[in-house]
């Protein structure tokens, strides 16, 4: 996960990766599992399930998933809506992931959030249209169905560090300016 301290929104954005939510979708993903995914985010991580069933009515489920749980009133109003089902979240802000300001899922536009490295140096127009290039990518290929997990992760392992170089571009000017 990488945190954008220096954001346009009331508080920091964590960017999630995939393999933060392969780690956690492991937590959920048991052949004893029925699983149906609150749309639009707990639906898609419940599309990455291997083991477990995902099924589409949530009555049929023993599982309800759900991408990020903000407040504890979230949790409580999913548990009143699906009682004697287990909620599970992959993100609970309310405990374990509080700390993490504004979560923004791998499937979910990054756009926004804008990266930056060090102070004030931002990327040129330039390598701010290529890391949204890449970012799209992204969004597109995860979109489409992957035979195999791994091989989407690693897809997706490739595109963040082709992200990365570019974000570490402002670094090197600046480096190379003193």
């Amino acid at each position: 996960m990488k945190t954008l301290s220096d954001s346009e929104h009331d508080q920091d954005v964590t960017l999630c990766e995939w393999a933060d939510v392969t780690m956690r979708l492991a937590l959920v993903d048991r052949p004893e599992n029925v699983v149906y995914g609150i749309p639009p985010g707990g639906m898609i991580a419940a599309g990455f399930l291997a083991a477990a069933t995902n099924v589409q009515d949530p009555e049929e489920a023993s599982v309800i998933l759900v991408d990020v749980i903000r407040n504890p009133d979230e949790m409580a109003s999913l548990k009143e809506l699906f009682p004697g089902k287990e909620v599970r979240a992959l993100f609970d802000q309310t405990a374990t992931d509080r700390k993490r300001g504004w979560l923004v899922m791998p499937w979910e536009s990054q756009a926004e959030a804008k990266p930056t490295t060090r102070g004030k140096i931002r990327l040129t127009d330039e390598e701010w249209s290529l890391w949204q290039t890449l970012t799209a990518t992204i969004e597109t290929a995860m979109s489409m169905p992957w035979p195999d997990p791994a091989t989407a992760e690693e897809f997706y392992a490739h595109i963040t560090v082709a992200r990365a170089l570019i974000e570490a571009r402002p670094v090197e000017r600046a480096l190379l300016d003193t």
